[in-house]
């Protein structure tokens, strides 16, 4: 029972940490594709709805890392 407890644990902590990497990739993806296409603002909608490059980057960016 009690390594069955451990390696439950340490299952949990894995995922944790997968999901901070993951996190932190999500943020450095989003700043080079931010920095390598010269827009320094966050994503918005234009007065037509329409979403911003910006937030196509980070949809693209969501998109690629959900994929893999």
């Amino acid at each position: 029972m009690v390594l069955l407890l451990t390696g439950y644990l340490e299952a949990t902590t894995n995922l944790v940490t997968l999901q901070k990497e993951n996190e932190d990739l999500r943020a450095q993806l989003r700043s080079v594709l931010t920095a390598s296409h010269g827009h320094t603002s966050t994503s918005s909608r234009g007065s037509n709805g329409v979403h911003s490059d910006d937030d196509y980057y980070d949809e693209l960016a969501n998109q690629n890392l959900d994929e893999n």
